[in-house]
């Protein structure tokens, strides 16, 4: 293969830094390839034996946070107490339907055989009873029509023996400690409203990993944000009657879910982007030269992080792959796009992209060096999430830069080599 030093534009007879390098990968496609053939191998290894263990805290790491953390953990209690938000479809929690529909969850929750036995009892001073776990208003006006003579109680009241027997409770004690709004009151008739209550569940610490009740984002015991779903289930029983919600409870399991739901998004993603290849190039060649260029890429950017010991982290799961999709495909299209301008002159496919490629070398190498820079910047921060993410990233800009950049276009230039430019790549979609 000849190069005219005029095809080059060279100036005094020395060539372009882009143009040797090219030259050099068309001279050693084998060795190149290969290499990165070898390398994904690799990568695959810790990809899919060396999972994370732990995961990476997005919290800053600050004087005050560390305050707090060691204040959590230092004044841990015994007793572990999930708070439970409990809403009446109806709209007034306070009436008979709503009250004894919590009254059957809250004795479910007490005798099932996951949740019973982790509930403790509590000497509740105001009733002056033992608190099997889980006690609510339900409970209370369950037990104060019982004693003043509604033998079954709140299944057997009507709803004036319920609105009175509220109204005794809720005036003898702040409404606060029945899990009401501070504002809550009576109406003219002295019938109390409220759309919702809070519901205190009281468990065993230690049986549920121990420590503090911080909430963090990145722990890696989720035993306590599962029994709060656990509990979330069990009181809204059929969800007819009432909604319950775990405020703030299991922000890590919600994370996780969230990151598995991208999986298909990133799919989709990839398919919409060899489908705009395929258009653009006309190739099935060059899809199919894509399509593993971004698997592999996805190999190096899950076993690159897990060979340097990257903790598990949805940015990387979610957000970085997209961005390195983004950023590989770009270089793909000015690589190979370069490349068959030069075919388009009449260049043999191994000449166009020794030339072509050697055109935009020099700006696609600056680019990924560059965004490789700016994403190292984040190093820096006091988030190990974030810190995580920067070095990541820095690392697959370059990956993508390989694969896409270079490693796509050279593959691509031998195949066509080899069977043309000619209707068998060309043709397939016709525009």
């Amino acid at each position: 293969m000849r190069l005219e030093m005029n095809e080059q534009g060279s100036k005094g007879g020395r060539r372009p830094p882009g143009l040797v390098i090219s030259a050099f990968l068309d001279r050693h496609p084998a060795w190149v390839l290969g290499s990165l053939v070898i390398v994904t191998a690799l990568l695959a290894w810790p990809m899919l034996l060396w999972e994370p263990t732990e995961t990476a805290s997005q919290t800053p790491r600050t004087e005050i946070t560390a305050a707090q953390e060691l204040a959590s953990e230092r004044f841990a209690d015994d007793v572990f107490r999930q708070l439970l938000l409990v809403e009446a479809h109806g709209g007034d929690m306070l009436d008979k339907e709503p009250l004894l529909a919590l009254m059957t969850s809250s004795e479910t929750m007490r005798a099932d055989a996951e949740v019973g036995p982790l509930l403790v009892e509590l000497q509740d001073h105001t009733l002056g009873i033992d608190v099997p776990g889980i006690w609510t208003l339900a409970d209370s006006v369950d037990l104060l029509l019982r004693q003043v003579g509604v033998g079954e109680g709140l299944p057997g009241a009507t709803e004036e023996q319920v609105d009175d027997a509220s109204a005794v409770l809720l005036e003898e004690s702040d409404p606060l400690s029945w899990g009401l709004a501070t504002q809550a009151e009576p109406d003219a008739e002295g019938v109390w409203h409220s759309s919702a209550l809070f519901v205190s569940v009281a468990a065993d610490n230690g049986r549920l990993g121990g420590g503090g009740f911080l909430v963090t984002i990145g722990t890696d015991d989720l035993r306590k944000e599962e029994f709060a779903r656990t509990l979330q289930r069990t009181l809204q029983g059929d969800g007819r009657i009432l909604s319950v919600w775990a405020p703030a409870a299991d922000v890590n399991l919600t994370s996780n879910e969230q990151g598995e739901l991208a999986g298909p998004f990133i799919g989709a993603t990839i398919a919409v982007v060899l489908l705009i290849i395929g258009i653009a190039f006309r190739s099935y060649w060059a899809v199919a030269v894509c399509g593993a260029a971004l698997a592999m890429l996805m190999v190096w950017l899950r076993g690159g992080a897990n060979l340097i010991g990257l903790e598990n982290d949805q940015i990387l799961s979610t957000i970085l792959p997209i961005s390195m999709i983004s950023f590989g495909i770009d270089s793909a299209f000015h690589g190979i796009g370069r490349v068959r301008e030069e075919g388009r002159r009449g260049l043999e496919p191994r000449s166009a992209f020794v030339i072509g490629l050697g055109a935009v070398f020099g700006a696609l190498a600056l680019a990924a060096a560059s965004d490789a820079a700016a994403f190292l910047a984040n190093a820096s921060a006091g988030i190990e999430s974030v810190v995580q993410f920067g070095i990541a990233a820095a690392l697959a800009t370059v990956a993508s830069f390989v694969l896409l950049g270079i490693g796509a276009p050279l593959l691509l230039s031998r195949i066509e080599q080899r069977v043309g430019y000619g209707r068998r790549t060309l043709s397939l979609i016709h525009i």
